[in-house]
């Protein structure tokens, strides 16, 4: 039955193949079951062998089974793209149902399960995982609605590099919904989409500088005196400052490469000598946007006034 669902057995399967409900009880007492939902488990052992991402895909298709019609949306819609999202996947599947002249009525929660209802064009559903889901377009609009600008930018950025969406496709999807609530934010971020950041942390840090209103960096520039040496991640150009994204996994990850930080020192070495200053950016800077900002607007301070030019001031509330 479990191989049959993709790992779900389905109450309504136990049933037709006779299955008790004392033998599922059983099942379920003993620890070799586990509920993804009403009328819906996982076996034990696959249920822990997977992190939480696996394990909200198999409550949203639990979830689906109880809500014919309905596809997964929003977060839920960004776990199955593997789109990135500010924390862990949400603790109930994110539903949404057409809206229609005949279905008016609102989304509901219940059971476990968000429900919302929304006009949605047969266009702007598609299957992905073996799951009835919005487009990554689609999805993106409507991540917007819960997401700060930065990590909206990192979702957009991400429908652009992983799924080959242009700019003028995540516009079209934005006037396509001008009733959402974050329609205004969706025009401004997708306009900034770019295919070329490489981590969810680059395009953050890219986010925090236009929230802030600091100049908008380039992204994956290559650096050299007489040829290309090597790509920086953010170069703001203007002030000859590099910024660049790092993850702690990147240094104690079991992907980290051995003397990754010697490497990292001497290309710093070698951006000084070419002329540049550089900025970090970690993820706990995304949590302290202001007080990051002031320490970008002090090393663009520090760019000019070691090439000998005069600070401009830059009229920021915040700073």
């Amino acid at each position: 039955m479990a191989s049959r669902r993709r790992g779900l057995v389905l109450a309504a399967d136990c049933t037709s193949t006779g299955v008790t409900r004392s033998t599922l009880r059983w099942a379920v007492s003993s620890g070799r079951l586990v509920a993804a939902g009403r009328g819906a488990w996982v076996d034990v052992t696959t249920w822990e062998a997977s992190d939480d991402r696996a394990r909200h895909l198999f409550v949203v298709r639990a979830a689906l089974h109880r809500c014919p019609g309905a596809v997964a949306t929003a977060a839920s819609a960004a776990v199955l793209w593997d789109l990135p999202l500010p924390g862990p996947p949400p603790t109930v599947p994110v539903l949404l149902r057409p809206r229609s002249a005949d279905r008016p009525e609102r989304g509901s929660r219940s059971a476990g399960v968000l429900t919302r209802r929304a006009w949605l064009g047969t266009d702007e559903v598609t299957r992905h995982r073996g799951v009835p889901v919005t487009t990554p377009e689609r999805t993106f609009v409507d991540l917007c609605r819960g997401l700060s600008l930065p990590w909206s930018l990192a979702v957009a950025d991400a429908v652009r590099r992983r799924y080959g969406r242009s700019r003028a496709e995540l516009l079209t999807a934005v006037d396509r919904n001008p009733s959402s609530s974050g329609r205004e934010k969706a025009g401004r971020v997708a306009g900034l989409a770019v295919s070329l950041a490489e981590s969810p942390l680059e395009s953050v840090a890219r986010g925090v500088q236009v929230e802030l209103g600091l100049p908008v960096p380039e992204v994956q520039v290559w650096i050299g005196h007489e040829r290309p040496e090597f790509r920086v991640d953010m170069l703001v150009r203007r002030f000859a400052v590099v910024v660049e994204a790092d993850g702690r996994l990147k240094y104690e990850g079991p992907s980290a490469r051995p003397g990754q930080a010697w490497l990292d020192k001497r290309r710093l070495d070698r951006l000084l000598v070419l002329g540049y200053d550089c900025q970090p950016f970690v993820a706990a800077d995304g949590h302290r946007p202001q007080a990051w900002g002031r320490d970008l607007l002090a090393t663009f301070a520090r760019s000019c006034r070691r090439r000998g030019l005069e600070v401009p001031r830059l009229d920021l509330p915040w700073a």
